[in-house]
């Protein structure tokens, strides 16, 4: 599914509602801007904020899954002398991290939509009850995209061990004659590890993102047609 089914169009209609809100609430006697007080919201208007708050949420761990995914392909400068094994292993477990931080948050915008919309309509919120669901499912089934990390975690682990000696033997040893094989088995080892990083993260991210966005296009419907019943917005 193209991005622009799901996210542009959750992220056009959540600011068609939320900019009147910010423009009449953050501005001073002064006329400077300052932040929103919450307690001189209309019950709506808080809703609404809610909404865009999740949505931001959302979408800031899908950028941030791209920000890693974009340094996967780079070594850290020579200039920051960091070791290229433990960068390569700091940014696998963030990407890891960052997919947990991105379930929860899907997870916490169905289940607060679902709570939402027990009383009124049933039907939806049980709509928004299958999507927390599905989640889960897509992050941790068998074949779920966190759980084939959690599955590969322990071979990782100890394919960057093995890298992280054979750098400790090529950058420490006080044998040239030592020093000059690992020195390149350690050069080769390290650019398959990362090489097979970027293929991995790369094609989860697409997985990832256009999961996402058939969740926003199921939530647009639920959020702007049910719960806040704005006109003119209909299920994508």
């Amino acid at each position: 599914m193209h991005e622009k089914h799901g996210i542009v169009a959750f992220r056009k209609a959540i600011l068609d509602l939320i900019s009147p809100i910010i423009q009449q609430h953050s501005k001073s006697p002064d006329g400077k801007l300052q932040k929103v007080d919450r307690s001189s919201l209309s019950q709506k208007e808080r809703t609404r904020l809610d909404v865009a708050h999740h949505f931001i949420e959302i979408t800031s761990s899908l950028e941030r899954l791209r920000e890693i995914a974009t340094l996967l392909r780079f070594a850290p400068p020579r200039s920051a002398k960091v070791s290229r094994v433990s960068y390569l292993r700091l940014l696998m477990e963030l990407y890891i991290q960052e997919l947990y931080v991105l379930e929860q948050r899907l997870l916490s915008f169905a289940k607060w939509t679902e709570r939402r919309l027990s009383r009124s309509k049933r039907n939806s919120a049980l709509q928004a009850s299958r999507m927390a669901k599905a989640t889960k499912h897509v992050f941790n089934g068998k074949s779920g995209i966190r759980s084939r990390h959690v599955h590969r975690l322990r071979f990782d682990t100890e394919e960057l061990n093995n890298l992280s000696m054979f750098e400790l033997v090529a950058t420490h040893s006080s044998e040239k004659e030592t020093e000059a094989p690992f020195k390149k088995n350690a050069d080769l080892a390290y650019k398959l590890a990362r090489r097979n990083a970027v293929t991995e993260v790369r094609h989860e991210l697409a997985q990832v993102l256009k999961y996402v966005n058939s969740y926003l296009s199921i939530m647009y419907g639920l959020v702007f047609s049910d719960l806040l019943q704005t006109p003119n917005h209909k299920s994508q």
